[in-house]
């Protein structure tokens, strides 16, 4: 696939059972402008989001990338996502792709500022080239969380368990592994 493909998601409740939610995406041009400017992604990245993988069509552990895009939107305060409505938008990005290595990634926000609803998008693209890392391997780094294996229980509005977009942390982190050498980095606790 030498091109991005996009999906604008009209989210529908969790509990609302269809057997088709075709009528409730709608491609778009992925080179072009689509969020709005009071997108609270993109502001304040407030939303989560999944990756998966996509080999010669076919999405890989779908309904565990779904699964954990549910809990993460629960730890957010955000709609669960309808599970088969993302499924059924999953399957129609992925038809879209050619033969080889791609990427599908899955964004639900809180939406607009005071917004009623939220947003919702699948990106499809392909994947980066891992040929060098799975012959070689890759150089790691470990690197200090920051707060010990029970800060979720004690301070749930960390987030943490949920896959934000907000990644500045792990961007940076990622940042310090390159400047020590390394190609990426794991997060250890001090227990």
């Amino acid at each position: 696939m030498t091109r991005r493909f996009a999906l604008m998601i009209d989210p529908v409740a969790a509990d609302e059972p269809r057997s088709d939610y075709a009528d409730t995406f709608t491609q778009v041009d992925a080179a072009a402008p689509a969020l709005s400017v009071g997108e609270l992604s993109t502001q304040r990245g407030d939303g989560v989001f999944e990756s998966i993988g996509v080999v010669d069509g076919h999405a890989q552990e779908v309904v565990p990338h779904l699964e954990r895009l549910a809990h993460s939107a629960r730890l957010c305060d955000l709609p669960v996502p309808n599970l088969d409505q993302w499924h059924q938008a999953i399957d129609h990005a992925a038809a879209q792709l050619d033969n080889g290595e791609s990427v599908i990634k899955l964004i639900l926000s809180r939406g607009v500022e005071h917004g009623p609803t939220p947003t919702a998008w699948v990106t499809a693209a392909p994947a980066a080239d891992f040929t060098t890392a799975r012959q070689d391997g890759v150089r790691v780094v470990t690197l200090d969380r920051g707060y010990d294996l029970g800060a979720a229980e004690r301070a749930p509005w960390l987030l943490l368990g949920a896959k934000t977009l907000s990644y500045a942390v792990n961007m940076a982190a990622l940042r310090e592994a390159h400047r020590r050498g390394a190609d990426d980095a794991i997060f250890l606790s001090n227990d």
